[in-house]
């Protein structure tokens, strides 16, 4: 999604990706009314700005990797470009992704 996206967006996004490793009671309401599992995914964004890898100033709505996480995903490819591709590929529905093609020639890259 470009390196940052809007919670309207991404949320649905993630739901789909996410769905064949959600289980009954992660799709249960907790006590704001969202769902268990956007409820973790909002703290581990918490985790993740705390660690430097999302932005703290992101617009209100909006989640944008830092410098720190695109440095880090550029580490990631820079050692392992199929293995980090390949872990991508693993998650559900990625694979149906345009970026991640299987069968590409050539050197496989990834735009944030």
């Amino acid at each position: 999604m470009g390196g940052s996206a809007k919670v309207v967006d991404l949320r649905p996004v993630m739901k789909r990706k996410m769905r064949s490793a959600l289980l009954s009671g992660d799709l249960e309401r907790v006590s704001t009314g969202d769902e268990r599992w956007w409820n973790a995914t909002c703290w581990e964004r918490s985790n993740l700005v705390k660690e430097g890898h999302l932005r703290s100033d992101s617009p209100r709505g909006a989640w944008e990797l830092s410098e720190k996480g695109i440095g880090h995903i550029e580490w990631s490819m820079s050692k392992s470009p199929d293995a980090f591709i390949e872990h991508l590929l693993a998650m559900p529905e990625v694979g149906d992704d345009v970026d991640f093609d299987r069968d590409r020639s050539g050197p496989r890259r990834i735009e944030l």
